[in-house]
């Protein structure tokens, strides 16, 4: 029983060590693995971290697309909505932020620039109002940045220096 439970952990963490070494398709079947194990054990708390993996696993690889396609799977289990205190574990609530910061970086990759700004103020709502109950591994100035950047792409010059000055 125990072992079971343990596997997809083991997984993972062989998966983070390809990762590391740059052994792209030995992660990404580590990771697959990790995914499929969690899914029938019904581990939604391992779920989004495996995801978020392989996005970074396909960022290192400059597929944007399929960063974008795993960033979005790991923020089905971390909707901001379904989030409480209560029922999530803190981490989760940073994960969140991340996550949407990561995926406004790669729409601006893809030349998404709604897309980006959308998600650059998500990861901005997670940190604005979880801030007092969770330790923010994002630092908030380069949210801001990366979004006033996003509106001078789109010569928006009055939202990018409200931005800036925030």
């Amino acid at each position: 029983f125990k072992i079971k439970y343990n596997k997809p952990i083991l997984w993972h963490n062989i998966g983070l060590l390809y990762l590391i070494l740059n052994q792209y398709k030995k992660a990404e079947n580590y990771f697959l693995e990790t995914i499929k194990a969690d899914l029938e054990i019904g581990d939604s708390t391992s779920i989004p971290i495996t995801y978020n993996s392989m996005a970074s696993l396909y960022e290192r690889l400059k597929d944007s697309k399929k960063s974008k396609k795993y960033y979005l799977e790991a923020l089905k289990y971390l909707k901001k909505e379904t989030i409480s205190i209560e029922h999530v574990p803190i981490y989760a609530f940073q994960s969140a932020a991340k996550y949407y910061f990561n995926l406004a970086q790669i729409e601006s990759e893809l030349k998404n620039y709604d897309e980006a700004i959308l998600n650059y103020n998500k990861s901005i709502g997670f940190i604005s109002d979880f801030k007092s109950t969770i330790y923010i591994e994002i630092d908030i100035k380069y949210l801001y940045q990366g979004l006033a950047e996003t509106y001078m792409i789109l010569n928006d010059y009055k939202n990018a220096a409200i931005t800036y000055a925030e």
